[in-house]
């Protein structure tokens, strides 16, 4: 009877240590949303259909209330590298597929507001074609269509005077366990934001396989001021190593200097052969959104999405150690990879 007695208490034991297991796996594992629209085409898309996905995708992946109290500051990063193709045309305004659609920010900055009254709301970014301001104009990124927000900052004309690393606008972040450098100069405000997002598009990328949220910060928010190619411009392509390796070890440190604390990714269009297309051709009408509180987490679905291991993007399998995250534990919701999953090719770049 005894026996008996002590092997149902080892049952239960052994049962409820399993459910402890499942629960803290449940907890810890990183959650990537996918929401879809049935809407045939990505141009077709208006603002309510995309108000609908950005709510549905940040609700599914946790929401924004766990990460953002009132009286933060929250910075906004989108991805606006361009206004024109390769071809030297110029990109559509919207669902172009290279930048973040002006309306995605519109809808999150909204919701942000909405949490966050008391709070400031920022919104950085650093373009590589044409002046930030500029390019911000070009797609609609204004206080007229983004009221909620309270400044749109060029990082070229608010990081200090060229190459004076002692300017107040900057901060020095030291990174010992860096794989390129061992510090970096971060926009001082960006560094400081209580709660930074970012807003990638979903593409790929001749050097970096994959760009995403995380290449979005690890680029686009590297401050002008010093890893500009001149004095005045947002275009950081030669001074930072655009080569493989190199451009990977760049990325992985530069983001670990401040990691995002959100991310949502513009899939509405999505684009092959990136960073600019050549053709129509490369756009892909995905008419997706992914969101996730871990932009490792995204960037590894978004590349499985795009039919890309993410095992196979440099910056991706080292931040995946640095930063604890396995890639096989990550939990997707809303629609599957399978479903929504397309081939995008990558152009390599000519030797």
């Amino acid at each position: 009877m005894r026996s008996i007695k002590w092997c149902w208490k080892v049952g239960i034991i052994i049962i409820l240590t399993g459910m402890f297991d499942m629960i803290l796996f449940a907890s810890t594992s990183p959650i990537v949303s996918i929401v879809s629209s049935h809407v045939p085409k990505a141009a077709d898309l208006d603002l309510k259909e995309i108000r609908t996905m950005v709510n549905s995708a940040i609700e599914l992946a946790g929401g924004l209330r766990s990460i953002i109290a009132n009286g933060n500051t929250v910075v906004i990063k989108p991805n606006l590298v361009a206004t024109r193709d390769l071809n030297d045309h110029p990109l559509a305004k919207e669902v172009n597929g290279v930048t973040t659609d002006w309306r995605i920010v519109k809808v999150l900055s909204e919701m942000i507001r909405e949490i966050n009254p008391k709070g400031k709301i920022l919104l950085m970014e650093g373009s590589a074609q044409t002046s930030t301001d500029e390019t911000m104009k070009y797609y609609n990124y204004t206080p007229r269509e983004m009221p909620a927000i309270d400044e749109f900052i060029s990082l070229e004309n608010s990081s200090g005077a060229w190459h004076v690393t002692r300017s107040p606008e900057l901060i020095r972040v030291p990174l010992p366990n860096g794989l390129l450098r061992k510090e970096y100069y971060l926009n001082r405000r960006f560094k400081k934001a209580d709660v930074i997002i970012s807003v990638p598009a979903l593409k790929t990328h001749e050097s970096a396989i994959v760009t995403g949220a995380i290449k979005n910060l690890a680029i686009g928010a590297a401050p002008p001021s010093i890893y500009a190619a001149h004095e005045g411009s947002a275009y950081r392509g030669d001074v930072i190593d655009h080569e493989h390796p190199g451009l990977a070890k760049w990325i992985h440190d530069f983001y670990l200097c401040r990691p995002a604390d959100f991310a949502i990714m513009d899939g509405l269009q999505g684009l092959q052969n990136g960073p600019l297309p050549s053709s129509e051709k490369d756009q892909m009408n995905m008419r997706l959104i992914l969101a996730s509180r871990e932009a490792i987490a995204l960037d590894s679905v978004a590349a499985q999405v795009m039919g890309i291991n993410p095992q196979s993007v440099l910056y991706l399998h080292e931040l995946a150690k640095t930063r604890s995250i396995s890639l096989s534990s990550i939990v997707v919701k809303g629609e599957s990879i399978n479903v929504v999953k397309k081939p995008f090719s990558v152009k390599l770049p000519s030797k």
